[in-house]
């Protein structure tokens, strides 16, 4: 069940959460409080979530977060039916805020899980603010495997999952301990140019010193590889909240407009399932795609995507790109700068799209909107209705 952390932070931690959402913490002054929620196994294998979920419960205290008894969360929980853990919904969000006095809550999603020689691990976490909207404030992606780095004679190899366990959740909670200590969670350098879109649309959309609203709707999975739709949107939405440009709303609000709409999506978004999601989350941008290959078991990853954005100004899309990298890409001596897991291609690849559309999307003052496209020209994805 869900477990409740207060967390003590200085005064600069603190004015460095400038969402609207956590400025008006029920707490107030220099205490927040978050809820933990159950971890969500999506890698179709029996993993230790218990162990694990203390695990970060650990690591969350040595970076001196305080924990409090969860008897009042599971009561809550009980209380409004929750029951999806992947996500959390408007109407949530706003009780949880009201009746709980929780300010965010911390979703993490188990995506790989293998207890093999070498083993491999890869998982998401998101910190969600409470209030009238769901807004991922931060979120950090990680895959990892026992032979990412070998060294010489194979002494850097890891071959128990524990010891992999350990490394990967100390980069988690590290990343969140940063942005809770003052960090914006933006990053900035370039990305690899092995993982850029092999082609690209893009016409100018975003203006500068202005932040936007985007929602991440489901991606149509045309894989091998059970919930690679779910496995491609979160790593997107990681990225989206790193750029410094986007506040993107928690897939938890969007699934519960797709449900309330009664959508069923067979063959992706629509132009009118777009626009009514739009509307109903105030949305600037819905983002959105197709899975064709997501797989890392039996030979090399490979893991490859489209992406197309829709904007709500002027009913149309903005961005369309495709993507497509084996964990080999680039390689020649010695397997130096090999990937191994699908999840660490697939946050390198759509690293390389979030920056490149908010690159290649930006106007510069005084220039009139233009329309650009890869060498091979313009690309689209299947037709929308």
């Amino acid at each position: 069940m869900a477990l409740v952390i207060a967390c003590v932070i200085c005064g600069t931690a603190c004015s460095t959460l400038t969402r609207p959402a956590i400025e008006a913490a029920p707490g107030g002054g220099n205490k927040l409080r978050f809820a933990v929620l159950p971890m969500v196994n999506m890698s179709g294998q029996r993993a230790p979530l218990k162990e694990m979920r203390q695990s970060l419960m650990r690591g969350l205290v040595a970076e001196g977060r305080v924990i409090f008894d969860d008897e009042d969360m599971e009561r809550f929980m009980v209380r409004h039916r929750m029951r999806y853990m992947g996500g959390i919904d408007i109407v949530t969000a706003q009780a949880l805020r009201k009746e709980a006095g929780v300010d965010a809550v911390l979703i993490t999603t188990l995506e790989q899980y293998a207890d093999t020689r070498p083993p491999a691990i890869a998982l998401t976490a998101r910190l969600v603010a409470t209030g009238d909207m769901p807004i991922i404030l931060w979120m950090e992606t990680v895959g990892m495997s026992g032979e990412d780095v070998p060294g010489l004679l194979g002494l850097g190899l890891i071959n128990d999952i524990a010891r992999l366990q350990v490394k990967a959740f100390a980069r988690l909670t590290g990343s969140l301990a940063k942005f809770l200590a003052g960090g914006t969670g933006a990053e900035s350098g370039r990305s690899d140019r092995r993982f850029k879109p092999k082609t690209f649309y893009s016409s100018s959309f975003i203006r500068p010193g202005r932040k936007y609203t985007i929602a991440v709707a489901p991606f149509l999975n045309r894989s091998e590889r059970n919930d690679a739709d779910d496995f491609l949107a979160l790593h997107v939405i990681s990225q989206l909240t790193k750029v410094g440009i986007f506040e993107v709303i928690d897939p938890g609000a969007v699934r519960e407009k797709l449900l309330f709409f009664r959508f069923v999506m067979q063959e992706g978004l629509s132009i009118r399932q777009a626009d009514l999601i739009h509307n109903s989350l105030q949305a600037d941008f819905i983002l959105t795609g197709k899975v064709m290959e997501y797989q890392d078991v039996g030979g090399t990853p490979q893991v490859e995507f489209n992406v197309l954005v829709f904007e709500r100004k002027n009913k149309k899309i903005v961005w369309t790109s495709w993507s497509a990298n084996k964990g080999d890409d680039g390689v020649f001596f010695f397997d130096r700068g090999w990937i191994r897991t699908a999840a660490a291609i697939a946050s390198k690849m759509t690293q390389a799209v979030v920056r490149d559309m908010a690159a290649r999307g930006a106007i510069q003052d005084g220039q009139l909107p233009e329309e650009k496209s890869s060498p091979r020209g313009p690309w689209q994805l299947d037709r929308v209705d």
